[in-house]
C-alpha cells in the first residue's frame, strides 16, 4: 500500500471521527433543546481546552451546553457548591457512551480573561484576590472532595481568568469546577501565577501573591508556583 493510498485512508479515518463528532454534538443539542422546551439556538463558544461548549438561546432565556468526558465530576462538585457560591445551576445531565452533557444556566457577565483589556492589570488582580478568597472561605465541613486537613481550604482547582465570571466590575460567579476539592490554596495561586503571566506577561505576580496576603513573596516563589501549575497541565495532558 502506497504512502498515497495511506494519505487517503487517514483522510476518511478523520472525516468518519469529524462526522461522530458533529452527530454526537447535535444529539445533545436536541436533547438540552427539549429539556428547555425546544426553539433552542446553538453557538459553539471559542474558550473550552478539554470539552465542547455551546451558548443556547431558549425562550426560558440563556443557557450554556457543556459536552466531554467526566462531567459527572463537575455536575457532582456544582450541585454540593451551588448553595454556598455563586456557580452555574445544573438543569440537566446526560450520558452517551463516554461522552456526557451538561445543561447549565448562564452566569451574568463575562469572563475575566475577556474583560482583563478594558478593566486593566490592577481591576483584575483586585477581582481576582476576592474571587479567591470568598471562594477559599466556603465551609468545607460537609465537603466530600478531599479530605480535611490543617492549612487545607476549598480550592478552585483551575483558577484562571477565564474560570471568573465578571459583571459591573465585580465578580458574579466561577465557572469550570470540575477539579474543585479540599487542597492548599497554593494551587489556586499557582494557577493564578501563571494565568496572569500568561495574559499580561510577567511582573504582576508579586502584587498578586502581596494582595492576597503572601507574607514577602519573593520571584523564586512566583517561579516555583509558575511551575506548580505548568505541571498540572501536563497531567491534564493540556501541554
Amino acid at each position: 500500500m502506497g504512502p498515497e493510498h495511506s494519505s487517503r485512508l487517514l483522510s476518511r479515518s478523520k472525516l468518519k471521527r469529524y462526522n461522530y463528532v458533529m452527530e454526537s454534538e447535535q444529539v445533545f443539542i436536541d436533547w438540552a433543546s427539549k429539556e428547555l422546551g425546544g426553539n433552542v439556538s446553538a453557538t459553539k463558544q471559542e474558550f473550552g481546552d478539554q470539552n465542547v461548549v455551546f451558548k443556547l438561546h431558549s425562550q426560558k432565556g440563556i443557557y450554556f451546553l457543556k459536552t466531554g468526558k467526566g462531567l459527572e465530576k463537575e455536575r457532582e462538585r456544582l450541585q454540593w457548591i451551588e448553595a454556598k457560591q455563586p456557580v452555574p445551576k445544573v438543569f440537566g445531565f446526560k450520558q452517551i457512551g463516554d461522552t456526557s452533557a451538561l445543561l447549565l444556566s448562564a452566569i451574568e457577565g463575562t469572563n475575566l480573561k475577556s474583560a482583563a483589556q478594558e478593566l486593566g492589570s490592577d481591576k483584575v488582580i483586585d477581582i481576582l484576590v476576592n474571587a479567591l478568597k470568598k471562594f477559599h472561605q466556603t465551609d468545607i465541613k460537609d465537603c466530600p472532595f478531599g479530605e480535611r486537613d490543617e492549612g487545607k481550604v476549598l480550592v478552585h482547582g483551575d483558577a484562571c481568568l477565564p474560570n471568573f465570571m465578571v459583571n459591573d466590575d465585580k465578580l458574579s460567579g466561577y465557572i469550570d469546577l470540575e477539579d474543585m476539592r479540599i487542597d492548599k490554596k497554593e494551587v489556586d495561586l499557582a494557577a493564578g501565577v501563571w494565568s496572569l503571566q500568561y495574559n499580561f506577561g510577567p511582573g504582576l505576580s508579586i502584587q498578586f501573591l502581596s494582595k492576597y496576603g503572601v507574607e514577602n513573596p519573593t520571584e523564586e516563589m512566583v517561579q516555583q508556583l509558575h511551575h506548580q501549575y505548568e505541571r498540572m497541565m501536563e497531567a491534564w495532558d493540556l501541554n
